[in-house]
């Protein structure tokens, strides 16, 4: 799953908002499918050492997606197809509004963090 482009500049908020919906659908997905947690974040986690040049972006994304990931499995585990594709959008739709109301606590260190709607 690649976010790299999430933060640029020349992105409009709703761009922004958009990607993090489809980034915490995949997420829900996963959480479906009976990944183990760190098994998730392992996938997901970017390793700060292998980019110098995007370190701080990269900083920020690797607190999106362990909040974000944490957040996921707090939603039960379903059985139905139905049931995880509603959960996958419902959270998806979710961080989207979070996104919309305040783009930046979704990247905040995790003190500051905030997923209120």
């Amino acid at each position: 799953m690649s976010v790299g482009s999430l933060l640029h500049a020349e992105e409009n908020e709703s761009t922004v908002c958009e990607k993090l919906n489809s980034a915490a659908y995949q997420i829900m997905l996963e959480r479906q499918s009976g990944i183990k947690p760190l098994d998730l974040l392992e996938k997901l986690l970017i390793p700060l050492d292998r980019d110098k040049e995007n370190l701080i972006l990269n900083y920020h994304i690797n607190h999106f997606f362990g909040h974000v990931s944490g957040l996921a499995y707090e939603t039960p585990l379903y059985t139905k197809e139905d049931e995880k594709q509603k959960a996958a959008t419902d959270f998806g739709l979710r961080i989207e509004r979070i996104c919309r109301k305040d783009k930046t606590a979704l990247f905040a260190p995790p003190r500051f963090q905030t997923f209120e709607e």
